[in-house]
Order: C-alpha cells, then structure tokens, then sequence
C-alpha cells in the first residue's frame, strides 16, 4: 500500500499545450485573451502541458534591454499538483491550492482554489491518480514586477480536512534588474495617440507611453494618417510617407483567464473604424472596430496566440 504525493512547478516564458497551442506570456500585453488551453492529453506530473518554453527559474534577466516595459506580463508560475495510490490504499480530503508571486516578504499577487481529492485504487497492483494544474502571470507595473530584485513563485497546498492531502512549500527565485519605473504619466494624456517618425505612439489606459513598431507595407501615404485596412488591421504613414501596418491583430473572444477578456461584443458594421484605449481586462492596448463589425484588439508587445 502506498500513498504519493508532490508539485511540478516552472516559472516560464509560456506554455506548449498537448492540444496543441502555445500561450506567450514574455513581453506580451497585460491579460491578453488565452484560447481554451485546459484539454487534450495530459499526465500526471505535467498536466495538460507538453513542453515549457522559457524555463526562467534561478536565472537573472535584465528587462528594459529585452524590451519589457510597463504593462507587458514578465513571467507565468505554472504547478501541477498531483496525488497517487497504489495497492489498495484511499486518499480522500479536501485542500487548498495555493499559489504566490512575492517580492522579499512581500507577497503581491496571490490565488487560493479549493479541491477535493478522491482516490482510491481496487486492490493490490493497481494504482490510480489525480491532478490539479493553476497558472498565475505577473508583469511589470507598479504593485507587481517594479523594482530590481529577487522574485519568487511560492506554490503549495494546504490541508483543510479528511485525509492529509497538503503538499510543501516549493519557492522558484529568479532576479530581474535593469527594471524600468512603472511612473505613470498625467491621466489628462491619456487616448493621446500619434506618429513619430516610423512608429505608432499611445498613451494606454494605464497611463503608460507605448511603441508600436509596424511592418512597412508600400509608401506614398498622407504622414500621420491613421487607418483600420479592409484586413481589420491598424495601419499609418510615417513622415516619409511609408505605410506600415501593426505585426498582430486579434478578434477578441472568451478568455480561459478570468481576469481577461469576454465575448466579443460585435457592434456592428455601422461602427467600423472606431478607435479607443481599451479600458477592458488589461488596460495597455488598442480596441477597435474592423470592417466587419467585430472587436478587434492590438498593442505594443508580442502577438499573444499563434
């Protein structure tokens, strides 16, 4: 008889699903929209992941020369928690899944789900499983990544009744330096949307100046114009005239996340063209109405879904 239990924790850039898909976290906007990631194949010690990408634990990085800049996602703690029994033995009880970022003492983002662990195997030389996985980004801004520093993923499990199912502590340390500040300017700016040279500028709901660097797609422009394409795409002209159109564009749907995005709520044709600073989920990118009357969203870090 044999009662086993333990974690597989990461701190990564993003995930390779067993279904197939691949969610960035690195340098991507604030809670950008993540497609239904939970299915398909899975294991015991990995979950629903097939490869990590990125691995970041008991590295240092420097993020303004990698381009991180406030209101992009730094990092995701991944864990897969898991119990087993063999040979006839049972482990029911109830736990909490607890998941942490911290900086030093200071814990600044955290989660507690609830589980119910029910196992038991039919008798000797068989065994059975079960596994629960959560994942929680953190990025830079003000209360979160903000200063150079040792950061941590502490992932554990704590008992709440029945069966002892808790499962240790396991603190992930990394060091981030080379943080640039998270100051935000002046709320009256904010919406303020121009082009500098090649480049797209914005002041994002957060109150943050982001850069979008296009594709350039053909010259003879008006400088400055700014324009939704009939491929539900930005585009704007330089001060040459060149054309450029931004690198990704994404019809907003559902988000796995919770704290992402909904449905998309498709206003209709007659709105196509409209521009904003989005003031929903994350708060750092471009909303718009393609052609077509959906929502579209675009921003400054990288395309988040392939």
């Amino acid at each position: 008889m044999g009662i086993y239990k333990g974690q597989t924790p990461h701190i990564v850039e993003g995930l390779y699903m067993c279904n197939g898909k691949y969610h960035k976290v690195w340098k991507t906007n604030f809670n950008m929209p993540v497609s239904y990631l939970w299915c398909g194949n899975y294991t015991m010690c990995h979950g629903w992941v097939s490869s990590y990408d990125g691995i970041m634990e008991s590295t240092s990085r420097a993020l303004a020369a990698n381009g991180i800049c406030p209101g992009f996602e730094v990092a995701e703690s991944i864990v897969t928690y898991w119990w087993c029994v063999t040979d006839g033995s049972s482990l029911v009880g109830n736990g909490c899944l607890r998941q942490c970022w911290t900086r030093g003492s200071t814990v600044f983002v955290s989660a507690a789900t609830p589980a119910y662990i029910n196992i038991s195997t039919p008798g000797p030389g068989y065994w059975q499983w079960q596994f629960w996985q959560m994942a929680y980004m953190t990025g830079l801004d003000s209360d979160e990544v903000c200063i150079d520093s040792y950061y941590c993923a502490d992932t554990r499990v704590q008992q709440v009744s029945g069966n002892d199912v808790s499962i240790p502590n396991c603190n992930l340390n990394l060091y981030w330096g080379d943080v640039p500040s998270t100051a935000r300017c002046s709320s009256t700016y904010m919406g303020t949307i121009w082009v500098d040279g090649s480049d797209l500028h914005f002041i994002n709901r957060n109150c943050w100046e982001h850069k979008m660097i296009g594709n350039y797609i053909g010259s003879g422009g008006t400088p400055g114009a700014i324009y939704i394409d009939t491929n539900h795409y930005i585009n704007w002209v330089g001060c040459t005239g060149n054309i450029y159109r931004a690198c990704w564009r994404l019809c907003q749907f559902c988000s796995t996340f919770s704290n992402s995005s909904g449905p998309n709520p498709n206003p209709g044709a007659g709105y196509a063209g409209a521009l904003w600073m989005d003031g929903e989920f994350g708060w750092t990118h471009l909303a718009y109405i393609g052609c077509d009357g959906a929502k579209y969203i675009t921003g400054a870090g990288r395309d988040p879904i392939e």
